[in-house]
């Protein structure tokens, strides 16, 4: 139920330099979708561990390279590889090599696309996104860039990992919580000092997450949130009653979100922190409650005005940090149990709800900030 890891920087660039290996495996057997999957995870891990832990790991490019079956992929890798280094326009013109291949599907132009919006050409990204939906209306992948290219448009310049990573190294937490662990890379931020606690029914074990901290080992559980706050000692597991900061990033759907906010809340102080994710959809295609899109929120966005209706007492703001908003709740009340009395009418009114159509009133209903992060937090 419960597992415990602690690896260090040398068992990192260990369990990369293995993944590179089962890449050369899989272009043997031809799994060619399972080798991009693969191979994009590891640029992915080389440039968090980069930005986030300050370690350089550029020296498995080579070999990651290398183990791509086919030239085309060669040629995406080292595109990805330059926009990892922050070298996006020099990453769009070698994805458009790749893309000018004209392999079937729409992996290459949308491989392409991505790399033309983080370069800020967002029109020509958009362009390449419309041409596809031309062919296929019903594209997931095409339409989940089309929703990042109005993203990249609207929101802050830093991401929720960002913001994630600057509490973590300045707010000096004594322990964190975690619902909706995925592939542990929020959870891979917590430093020395901190007691990291995991909740994932899908990945909630350590041969399950990809990401690790080199610093802190969290405790892991494979279930539910709703059976982990009904069976788990959380105070016993913390160290102490109240949470320092809990990040909510579970099942993407109103009620469950409520569920959780209620249950971490029973085990906050005044100064415990509540953080969102997935707060701020773009538009009404990735906050549909039922699956359309690749880039999906859902229902999520009604916690927001849920709990400022319900709750006054709450501070809440949203920061509009890509890719989809991250909303920060403070001022937190163990004692409080109207949300939980009232749970069933809460849940059939905000499930009515509909998102405003307009970018501002969008912003409005959800408490968008315009504060940095930094000034949010009072950091210098």
């Amino acid at each position: 139920m419960v597992s415990e890891i602690m690896c260090d920087c040398s068992a990192i660039r260990n369990q990369l330099e293995f993944n590179i290996n089962l890449v050369y495996e899989l272009g043997r057997q031809g799994k060619l979708e399972e080798v991009c999957t693969a191979s994009l995870l590891i640029t992915e891990a080389i440039s968090f561990y980069h930005r986030h832990w300050e370690m350089d790991l550029s020296g498995l490019y080579p070999s990651l390279i290398s183990a791509q079956p086919a030239y085309q992929l060669m040629v995406l890798m080292i595109a990805r590889q330059l926009a990892c280094q922050q070298m996006y326009d020099a990453a769009a013109s070698i994805a458009g090599t790749a893309a000018a291949f004209r392999v079937p599907g729409n992996f290459f132009p949308l491989f392409h696309a991505a790399a033309l919006r983080e370069a800020g050409n967002i029109s020509s990204a958009r362009d390449i996104a419309e041409k596809l939906l031309v062919v296929d209306p019903e594209d997931w992948d095409a339409l989940s860039e089309i929703a990042q290219c109005d993203m990249q448009e609207l929101f802050l310049p830093q991401d929720y990992y960002d913001v994630l990573h600057t509490i973590h190294t300045r707010l000096k937490l004594e322990n964190y919580l975690e619902i909706g662990v995925a592939q542990g890379r929020s959870l891979a931020l917590a430093r020395c000092g901190t007691t990291p606690v995991g909740v994932d029914p899908a990945t909630g074990s350590k041969e399950e997450i990809y990401f690790h901290s080199p610093e802190a080992a969290p405790q892991l559980f494979r279930m539910t949130s709703d059976d982990f706050f009904s069976s788990i000692n959380l105070p016993e597991i913390l160290g102490k009653r109240a949470i320092d900061v809990a990040f909510l990033d579970g099942l993407h759907l109103f009620e469950q979100t409520l569920r959780d906010f209620i249950n971490v809340e029973r085990f906050a102080s005044p100064d415990s922190m509540i953080l969102i994710h997935d707060c701020l959809p773009v538009n009404a295609l990735v906050a549909e409650r039922n699956r359309k899109s690749a880039f999906w929120l859902g229902d999520v966005w009604k916690i927001i005005p849920c709990l400022k209706t319900i709750r006054p007492d709450l501070d809440i703001v949203t920061l509009p940090v890509k890719p989809s908003g991250l909303a920060v709740i403070r001022n937190l009340d163990p004692s409080s149990r109207i949300l939980e009395r009232q749970f069933d009418s809460i849940t059939e009114h905000f499930n009515g709800l509909s998102l405003p159509e307009s970018w501002e009133e969008k912003c409005r209903l959800c408490c968008v900030t315009d504060k940095s992060p930094e000034q949010l937090f009072g950091i210098r």
